[in-house]
């Protein structure tokens, strides 16, 4: 059951995505881009499509819409991703030089508002490929566009465990924003 408290951690996700200022609906600021509403780009970093991680990200969706806020999950899927081999060549490319989800989420990246990634904890932090992911991503983006997919858009991490690793996983993820220079959800704890 979804929680609808105005305190909890979904609606602090909604206050912060909602900001600067153009129209006020239900207590919450929204931006309009020419007419169209807002759209927030959910990254669901498990190998299960459908497992608990994407149940906390729909979760966040759900609110999302029903505030007007139009949202898409995106899984990285369960085939190897490989990390950044250092080979700079996304700077002169524009992008990351492997071909694969990561410049597949970049592309999207572009028309979206602000992020949540979306991680499990299999073993003390985020999936390998989780992490492979946003090492690329952010690296090819920052290196190869001047990090314009990302600046100032604000981003949230979502963490799913049975057991110990959440915390890093939460510091990990949040990590990504801060380099990046994207204001970072930090109240999901009251």
């Amino acid at each position: 059951m979804a929680n609808t408290r105005r305190n909890s951690p979904i609606h602090s996700i909604l206050n912060i995505i909602a900001r600067p200022v153009e129209k006020v609906k239900n207590g919450y600021v929204y931006i309009i881009r020419g007419g169209e509403a807002m759209k927030v780009l959910l990254a669901n970093g498990s190998p299960h499509k459908e497992g608990c991680t994407y149940t906390a990200l729909c979760e966040v969706a759900d609110t999302l819409n029903k505030e007007g806020i139009e949202t898409e999950i995106f899984w990285i899927g369960n085939k190897p991703i490989g990390g950044c081999i250092a080979c700079l060549k996304c700077g002169e490319k524009g992008c990351c030089v492997f071909d694969d989800t990561v410049n597949r989420f970049r592309e999207k990246a572009y028309e979206a508002d602000g992020f949540v990634f979306g991680s499990p904890v299999h073993y003390a932090g985020a999936t390998g490929n989780m992490t492979a992911f946003m090492d690329r991503l952010f690296y090819s983006e920052l290196r190869g566009n001047g990090n314009k997919a990302f600046y100032m858009k604000p981003a949230a991490a979502v963490v799913s465990a049975r057991r110990a690793g959440t915390t890093v996983t939460f510091d990990q993820l949040n990590k990504y924003f801060t380099i990046q220079e994207t204001p970072v959800f930090t109240n999901f704890i009251r």
